[in-house]
């Protein structure tokens, strides 16, 4: 079973508060690569945004399922 962990979005050390409002829920595999990759997550206009160290933001490719023929 998934470990879902919670990540602060501003970090304590940085004035960041302890609130629901300042984390986000992320697997134990990703909550690990945040932090060893040094990745940021914040929330704008209501979603998670995630950014590579230098700032830059990380567009996430889902796959597009309504292209997809069954049984084709």
């Amino acid at each position: 079973m998934p470990t879902i962990r919670g990540v602060p979005l501003d970090e304590w050390e940085n004035g960041g508060g302890t609130s629901v409002d300042n984390g986000a829920l992320l697997c134990r595999h990703h909550h690990t690569f945040v932090h060893q990759k040094r990745w940021r997550v914040t929330i704008e206009h209501g979603k998670p945004v995630t950014r590579w160290p230098d700032g830059t933001q990380h567009t996430i490719r889902r796959w597009d399922f309504g292209s997809l023929v069954v049984g084709g």
